[in-house]
């Protein structure tokens, strides 16, 4: 703390001598909800938790054209420690699970010994670090843009590569990379290598990114068009590979190098008053490890096509989310065919944002874990936080909204998905069911909003498992939210 201390203190004065200007932005956002039911059974179990996350954007104008941006998140959560979910309120001295856990495999707090560590007669909340997300320089010159450090990753509509840039994101992406950015006209071109893993400083056991961003921008006719790739590459065998082996099956081991390349096209065009845009995403590659004696291969596809119509003379709108995301066959252990959206991405309130049922029915398991969670296989739809991500599915969300006053907005929202394949081998029906949402939004200034949202998700035959004839009960939730924005 007491460098953090010299740092701010550092920022706020000694900056300005040298420094030609420094500019801050952030955001604060504070938010509780409840949902009944998320598991779908008939114990009525139901989840509550309150969240609290403040971050702070500073740039400092060092010299002309060279410009060095930073971002302090502050109250963090220790379950997710490397993304901005938000601290819980009551993050107690002992406490689990909300905060720092008081031990690996403990479910509840152990025994306090003193007020430093007891809950019952603490006078005071564990206390936060400050975490520091991102941290690069831009260096603008007639040639182009040369970028160096820990820089926000974002593309397209965000479904694969999403910096979690909205006031309400509580995820993020971020690369350690060096690019080069060339503009001729409305084109531009962005080479970049990025390091994901540094290993031993004299053996080349590293993880590298390399990326290449191409994007044509026209104003005048309102087009966007731009293309990513991206290929991971582990190298030294199976040294730097720390694939998870259980998410291609119970057989899987790692024994190579992971090489997955993933590619996205994004495109957005205004027609009138209606904006539509379309994102795809493919990955393919190998992911180093070996199931039965055969290499286990990664090619997986999703894809989004997002309609906003806006007019501009009535208090009406509407939206559509039309997407895909291909699932995993867990009877074939010698391909991963998951692809998972980014969990920033979401159509619906509790569907594919919170954990619904008692299986991974969508096989993203390996992403919802946490810091203090188990095997790969740990599912508990109760005690987690808005983990889920869109996979294994086809789904279809549209909503419309009324601005009613100036300062209030309602909207109501439907979403309905299906399966695209059995996700436990056990005679699973591919209706995943539909939910039904509706919000009611408050902005009294420009940069403050205030959110009520209730939504009621109706379970399909997916959530009985097929064989396993699990529950399904209807899930209802309500969550109220609000951000300033600065």
């Amino acid at each position: 703390m007491k460098a953090l201390s010299i740092l701010f203190i550092l920022l706020s004065f000694t900056i300005p001598s040298w420094a030609g200007d420094v500019r801050w932005e952030g955001n604060y956002r504070a938010e509780g909800l409840r949902v009944m039911s998320p598991e779908l059974s008939d114990s009525g179990n139901s989840k509550a938790y309150m969240l609290h996350h403040l971050t702070l954007k500073p740039t400092i104008d060092a010299y002309d054209g060279l410009t060095i941006h930073t971002r302090f998140d502050i109250m963090n959560n220790s379950r997710y420690p490397n993304d901005q979910v938000g601290q819980v309120f009551g993050a107690g001295l002992n406490s689990q699970p909300g905060g720092t856990p008081a031990a690996p495999t403990a479910t509840q707090p152990g025994t306090g010994t003193n007020a430093s560590n007891s809950n019952t007669i603490s006078r005071q909340q564990r206390a936060d670090f400050i975490a520091i997300n991102e941290l690069y320089a831009n260096w603008a010159h007639e040639f182009g843009l040369l970028t160096v450090g820990r820089v926000p990753m974002h593309f397209g509509l965000g479904i694969m590569f999403n910096a979690g840039h909205g006031p309400f994101d509580h995820w993020l992406e971020n690369r350690d990379m060096a690019a080069y950015t060339l503009q001729f006209g409305n084109f531009s071109v962005m080479p970049a290598i990025a390091k994901t893993y540094e290993g031993l400083f004299d053996q080349e056991d590293d993880i590298n990114d390399y990326i290449l961003h191409i994007s044509y921008e026209n104003p005048e006719t309102e087009l966007v068009v731009g293309a990513i790739y991206q290929a991971r590459r582990s190298t030294s065998g199976a040294n730097s590979n720390d694939t998870p082996a259980p998410i291609a099956g119970p057989t899987a081991a790692q024994n190579s190098n992971y090489e997955v390349d993933s590619y996205n096209v994004y495109v957005s065009q205004w027609v009138e008053n209606i904006k539509v845009s379309f994102e795809l995403g493919f990955q393919s590659g190998e992911l180093g490890l070996v199931a039965n004696g055969q290499p286990v291969v990664h090619d997986a596809f999703g894809g989004v096509l997002n309609l906003s119509w806006t007019p501009e003379k009535s208090r009406w709108g509407a939206e559509l989310d039309l997407g895909y995301a291909s699932g995993d066959d867990p009877s074939n252990e010698s391909s991963y065919g998951g692809y998972v959206f980014n969990r920033n991405y979401d159509v619906a309130f509790l569907l594919f944002n919170h954990p619904m049922g008692q299986a991974d029915f969508f096989r993203t398991a390996y992403l919802r874990n946490n810091a203090t969670a188990g095997a790969v296989t740990t599912f508990a739809a109760g005690n987690s936080l808005d983990t889920e991500a869109i996979s294994n599915t086809i789904f279809a969300s549209a909503g419309v909204h009324y601005r009613w006053a100036e300062k209030y907005d309602i909207e109501g929202r439907f979403t309905y998905a299906m399966l695209d394949k059995d996700p436990l081998q056990t005679n699973v029906d591919l209706d995943v069911g539909m939910e039904l949402d509706l919000s009611l939004k408050y902005e009294p200034f420009k940069g403050i909003q205030w959110i009520n949202r209730a939504g009621v998700f109706l379970p399909g035959a997916a959530f009985r498992g097929g064989t396993n004839n699990f529950s399904t009960n209807t899930a209802i939730g309500i969550e109220t939210k609000a951000a300033i924005t600065f």
